[in-house]
């Protein structure tokens, strides 16, 4: 005879057990995920000088926005100094130099990156494409098989992979780079400040990830569109 007890005691076990299924499912999602990547870094490995080139050029990139905010603090601590012309016309030759540098490096960052991520592109569709052409008749009459659904496969598929080696990394290396070297100038500028702007840190990483989620989302959205026309 069944029990009040015996039966919470019987929910409390499927629980258990569905979140012991649910952790094992996490784990086997987050391998084959790590498998993913690593498959993309490989299939992406001809077009490794460019990704080493991009990535060296982000970083460099990167140290434009705390290289000009240190040449500021600069310009406006010698305006009381008796030299005052000659250092403003440095830095003002040094501000000139970080921008027109600034602006080559992110061009190399943005050709290398769009050069890897475009032979990925092309590498990945041509490898799905042979797939498709080697499957049986019977496999193309699945209604999940039909030509608008493979060509949206090709078209929104190849190019959401391009993301792990493409613009992204140059932009996530860049914003790593600028992150680290500001911290580094304004705590050598004034620890208190630093201390006050560091607050802000979560907010805006917060804000980063909710915009990078709804651009995704609109982007993949809008290839699948394309891709079943």
């Amino acid at each position: 005879v069944a029990t009040p007890y015996s039966s919470t005691v019987s929910s409390e076990e499927e629980k258990q057990n569905i979140q012991d299924v649910n952790k094992g499912r996490s784990k086997r999602e987050k391998f084959r995920n790590f498998l993913l990547i690593f498959k993309i870094f490989q299939l992406n490995q001809p077009e490794w000088p460019y990704v080493l080139i991009g990535l060296v050029s982000a970083c460099i990139s990167g140290l434009e926005l705390p290289a000009t905010a240190y040449i500021m603090v600069q310009l406006y601590s010698i305006l009381i100094s008796p030299h005052a012309q000659y250092y403003l016309n440095f830095m003002t030759i040094m501000l000139l130099i970080v921008g027109i540098g600034g602006s080559l490096f992110q061009l190399f960052v943005s050709l290398s990156f769009t050069k890897s991520g475009s032979e990925l592109t092309l590498r990945i569709r041509s490898m799905s494409f042979k797939a498709i052409l080697r499957q049986e008749i019977a496999w193309h009459d699945e209604d999940i098989n039909s030509v608008g659904a493979l060509m949206t496969r090709l078209s929104s598929d190849a190019s959401a992979l391009e993301s792990f080696t493409g613009a992204r990394i140059g932009i996530m290396t860049k914003a790593i780079t600028s992150l680290a070297a500001s911290l580094l100038v304004s705590f050598v500028v004034s620890w208190r400040l630093s201390l006050i702007g560091l607050l802000f840190i979560p907010w805006m990483l917060f804000c980063g990830m909710l915009l990078d989620e709804r651009t995704s989302e609109n982007a993949s959205t809008t290839g699948g569109e394309e891709g079943g026309q």
